[in-house]
């Protein structure tokens, strides 16, 4: 997988790695618990904000970790909502960030819409790391990282021959890619031809407003009449403007 595609949350299988069932892939991720690892992969419940198959996240929720987490003194716990789509033998994920504040060596959480959910690139820096020592006698370093969290979650999904697309803004699927098809027929041509005409739209819109400014700029200074580039200038700055608003378009019809 190039830069780009680890930049984004896209990891290909494992090559040469047939796709297992979705059955054995939700239960080598549900192995990957320990009692001594800081993390715990469960199922999700209603009470989740996310509608997914399996979350994973520090145990900052439980009592007995209280005292691990404390001594870090966290501000923010990450978590992992995971939903496996075995028609594209794909896990899509999307991350949230809470805010923790710690009140007698007990935490309580709070989340903020603004910039908290969607792909998290969280590195924590300056904190003492904690230590567990699996039942294999291997001592491993959290400083409590998202990557730390993520990478295991990586490596089973991509050595089960599936891959990992991390989500930036939308919801997760309902389901797999064939019973959402289903239960919402028009959902693909509705965001489609919506994002098409608003991108159209602020295309003209933009172009037409560069292209006065382009104008006025020729008939005042001479250098902009002969430079070439300059003439394409504001097309190419629509296109780019375009582009980007149908992805915000399609993306908010896909929180709906």
């Amino acid at each position: 997988m190039g830069f780009f595609g680890r930049l984004f949350g896209r990891y290909r299988p494992k090559p040469g790695v047939a796709p297992v069932p979705v059955e054995k892939l939700k239960a080598d991720l549900l192995a990957l618990n320990r009692p001594t690892a800081p993390f715990i992969i469960r199922e999700c419940t209603a009470n989740d904000p996310e509608n997914a198959d399996l979350v994973a996240e520090w145990r900052m929720r439980e009592p007995n970790w209280y005292a691990a987490f404390g001594s870090a003194n966290l501000s923010k716990s990450f978590q992992v909502f995971m939903r496996l789509l075995p028609d594209l033998h794909e896990v899509q994920s999307i991350d949230w960030t809470w805010n923790v504040t710690w009140s007698g060596g007990i935490p309580s959480f709070s989340y903020q819409k603004k910039g908290q959910r969607g792909l998290n690139w969280d590195y924590v820096f300056g904190i003492r790391p904690f230590y567990e020592t699996t039942p294999s006698g291997e001592r491993i370093a959290y400083r409590f990282s998202s990557s730390e969290l993520k990478k295991p979650l990586h490596e089973t999904v991509t050595n089960n021959g599936w891959s990992w697309r991390s989500r930036m803004a939308s919801r997760l699927p309902r389901g797999s890619h064939a019973e959402q098809l289903r239960v919402e027929p028009q959902w693909d041509r509705r965001r489609k031809w919506v994002s098409l005409g608003a991108a159209f739209f602020v295309f003209c819109a933009v172009f037409s407003i560069l292209s006065s400014v382009d104008t006025i700029l020729k008939a005042a200074s001479p250098v902009f009449a002969v430079h070439p580039f300059l003439s394409v200038l504001p097309a190419l700055i629509s296109i780019v403007v375009a582009a980007l608003i149908a992805w915000l378009v399609a993306a908010r019809l896909r929180r709906e």
